[in-house]
């Protein structure tokens, strides 16, 4: 990328969206207009744009019962009347956006201003997410251990159901609105679960979202508490082969993972929110996908 060229093309953008009828307006009026009946969105965008797309929106829209959801995907499926459909790569969408990346920078930032204005809302207020870090904290300074629930095979089912495969179809019983699957895994080893959302969504027939934990805390995790409260959540912890201690505390990096993960559960389940946590052992994401590729799909 060449960072002169990705600034020449902002500076262009940025005397442009602020005129009427500008991209930046026209776009935000399509967001606000959609807000009224859904808050789902689609996104098709390659090489990442999509995440930070993501975080923008669900982050400063997601409050006070409001905002928009992002779903980030690699191509757009079928389209559902609820989905607003956005193509950022080329193909057909109800939105399709042409644009290099600084002018796709400005864009959005611009577009998510004016939609939160109308929404009134903050769109520099991340209350929920300051939420979720106390009650990290909280869990860290106790040093309280997370209770764990049933084995079954490679993995372990946090609740009352023994069986992995029971506990999620409850749990996709019970779903409604959307459902959030929350990956506290490896990015890199563990690379493959990103098609749990794709399952998740074939099985329930509903809107599901992607997040690697704990990124997505600052992304969806603040539409997840503080957007309309419709949402059913996947929560997925692991072990860790190495470990170590952060420097300065008493506890190590995995330590602290595990409680932003508690801190984030109790914030759900303190909305009565649907919630699921599994957490995996060796070979147990390779369980989890060979259990939901044999769930019965959704009939619409």
């Amino acid at each position: 990328m060449d960072v002169s060229e990705l600034l020449d093309d902002a500076q262009g953008a940025a005397l442009i969206f602020p005129q009427p009828g500008s991209p930046a307006v026209l776009l935000a009026a399509a967001l606000a207009s959609h807000a009224e009946e859904s808050p789902f969105v689609e996104i098709a965008a390659p090489h990442g744009l999509g995440d930070w797309i993501e975080q923008l929106l669900a982050e400063s829209t997601g409050k006070e019962g409001k905002g928009l959801l992002p779903i980030v995907v690699p191509a757009l499926g079928s389209r559902r009347a609820n989905v607003l459909a956005i193509a950022l790569n080329g193909e057909p969408g109800d939105i399709e956006i042409s644009a290099s990346l600084g002018e796709h920078f400005l864009l959005w930032e611009w577009a998510t201003a004016l939609l939160c204005a109308y929404l009134q809302v903050n769109a520099f207020d991340q209350p929920n997410v300051a939420e979720a870090k106390e009650r990290a904290n909280s869990i860290l300074n106790s040093k309280v251990v997370s209770s764990r629930g049933h084995i079954d095979r490679n993995i372990e089912v946090v609740g009352e159901v023994s069986s992995a495969e029971q506990a999620l179809q409850n749990f996709l019983n019970q779903s409604h609105g959307y459902i959030g699957v929350m990956a506290f895994l490896d990015r890199q080893k563990d690379s493959r679960a990103k098609i749990l959302r794709t399952l998740l969504e074939r099985a329930s027939g509903t809107p599901t979202t992607f997040g690697w934990g704990p990124r997505f805390l600052h992304s969806t995790g603040q539409f997840h508490k503080g957007g309309p409260l419709i949402g059913s959540f996947l929560q997925i912890t692991t072990e860790r082969e190495q470990d170590v201690v952060i420097p300065g505390s008493t506890f190590t990096f995995h330590q602290l993972q595990l409680a932003q993960a508690a801190g984030d559960e109790l914030a759900l389940r303190s909305r009565h929110l649907n919630f699921l946590h599994l957490h995996l052992h060796e070979g147990g994401l390779d369980q989890l996908v060979e259990t939901l590729i044999n769930l019965p799909r959704a009939t619409s």
